[in-house]
């Protein structure tokens, strides 16, 4: 690419950076719809292979009528373009139960989306990996709970640290461009081993870790019991947890990792001691999509509105996800889910300017 033409994209990006930011704010201040919708998130499917302890999947997950098949997967992901959605993340349960993964992988692809996918990582073999050998802009976070085999599996299932392992090498060898990184739940079943899964994930050739605490609303808020006591700790873990992923945040830095950005690991404590409040950007930046077309900000906020009976882009500036953005608006719930908290700390200038680098790191995780 000549120097002009690197000049010319940057600028591109700096002024449709700057347009997005003054429609986000604006339409966050008047509670209306956005524009634009640069983030989606697709729950692509509710069941998972997993019994991990803290979730609330497979049984406990509400769901009604017909999931989104492969065409409707198909006219959702052609109509987000419409609404200017540059990021799209599968989530489920388990993405890779699904068996036309593959095929929606490809199609994010050849319509230019960033694609990222939460997954456990089971179901990665060898086959799997060489079907994603073509997939451009594509991001796998494995999660993986702890850097020690037994302990790992202790809360997510016999085999999975092994399973995990070998996808990363499967991905490597066969998909080497697919970026990869770690999503690490944290609580007291790890403190004082996230520098050691930092190394581990430097070892086994992954790009990048992310440290997402334990919460109780969302998705998860469907499990019974709520989130095991064993994993909660004591009144000193948050100090604790908050020092050590500050450490392990450094650790990454210095081993050329992308992680969690400072401002969201620093606010960690706060949320495990209920204090945290912030202006959530939930139905704004990103909108959510059950795996029954179901649309909705979030979890905590729904209300009947189907992707299904009125397209996606009718679905975002309905009157209905007005009312729903309205009820983020003006959340109390105490939230510190990354894929909601990162993106809204990003819409505050302040926060930006602090750590700009941390902002380059994503578009290049996500979208480079």
């Amino acid at each position: 690419m000549s120097v002009v033409r690197k000049v010319g994209t940057a600028l591109g990006g700096v002024l449709g950076g700057a347009r997005l930011f003054a429609d986000q704010r604006l339409a966050w201040q008047r509670g209306a719809a956005p524009r634009e919708m640069p983030i989606l998130y697709i729950e692509v499917i509710k069941r998972c292979n997993l019994r991990c302890v803290m979730c609330g999947y497979p049984t406990d997950y509400p769901g009604a009528g017909k999931r989104l098949d492969t065409a409707a997967m198909e006219r959702v992901l052609r109509d987000s373009l419409e609404l200017g959605c540059r990021i799209v993340s599968f989530g489920g349960g388990e993405p890779f139960l699904r068996s036309d993964i593959c095929r929606l992988v490809d199609l994010c692809a050849e319509l230019g989306l960033g694609l990222h996918i939460n997954t456990n990582g089971t179901r990665i073999d060898a086959k799997v990996a060489r079907q994603l050998c073509g997939a451009s802009h594509l991001h796998l976070a494995l999660s993986l709970d702890h850097c020690d085999a037994e302990p790992n599996d202790k809360i997510r299932g016999l085999g999975v640290f092994a399973a995990v392992r070998d996808a990363a090498g499967h991905l490597r060898q066969h998909a080497p461009q697919v970026a990869l990184s770690l999503n690490v739940v944290v609580g007291a079943h790890n403190v004082g081993t996230l520098a050691r899964t930092v190394d581990l994930a430097a070892r086994w050739g992954l790009g990048g870790i992310k440290f997402l605490p334990l919460h109780d609303n969302l998705g998860h808020r469907w499990k019974d019991g709520g989130v095991p006591t064993e994993m909660r700790g004591g009144r000193e873990l948050p100090e604790i947890l908050g020092e050590e992923l500050l450490r392990a945040a450094e650790r990454a830095h210095a081993l050329g990792l992308q992680t969690s950005s400072r401002a969201f690991l620093s606010r960690v404590p706060d949320y495990l001691n209920g204090n945290l409040h912030f202006p959530c950007y939930a139905g704004f930046l990103y909108g959510n999509i059950d795996p029954f077309g179901q649309m909705f900000p979030c979890y905590d906020h729904t209300e009947p509105l189907s992707v299904l009976d009125h397209g996606l882009v009718a679905a975002w500036r309905s009157p209905a996800m007005n009312r729903m953005r309205e009820r983020v608006r003006n959340c109390a719930t105490p939230c510190w889910n990354s894929g909601n908290a990162e993106p809204s700390l990003r819409m505050d200038p302040l926060t930006t300017l602090a750590d700009p680098g941390q902002l380059l790191n994503d578009l290049e995780q996500y979208l480079l």
